[in-house]
């Protein structure tokens, strides 16, 4: 049997919403990115849920993979970023933002 092998990038982005703000009749005219107002990852809901992403979205090795074997999604990486900031603070970032929090979810103020 005959197998075909294919393969294309995916991008997964939140907070944005699906709109196209340019000249439909100018093929020069570029969009604008338009937010969406709705899009509120801070509940821990919402934290969970994102931390959990990639690896959901990579355990169905027919749907996606990673596009390289050290890679680490941005929200793992973050989470990875708080808790090594909890042990030894060496950013401002960390400690003006982050209510000394210790990894994902941060809590709400």
């Amino acid at each position: 049997l005959w197998e075909q092998k294919s393969t294309a990038k995916g991008y997964m982005v939140w907070g944005l919403k699906a709109a196209d703000t340019g000249d439909h009749t100018d093929p020069d005219s570029f969009t604008t990115l338009v937010l969406d107002d709705a899009f509120e990852p801070s509940s821990k809901d919402a934290q969970h849920y994102l931390l959990g992403f990639c690896d959901k979205m990579f355990a169905r090795e027919d749907f996606a993979k990673p596009t390289k074997d050290n890679y680490v999604c941005p929200m793992n990486q973050f989470d990875e970023w708080i808790r090594s900031q909890s042990l030894s603070p060496t950013s401002a970032t960390f400690v003006n933002n982050c209510g000394n929090a210790t990894q994902v979810p941060i809590a709400v103020e």
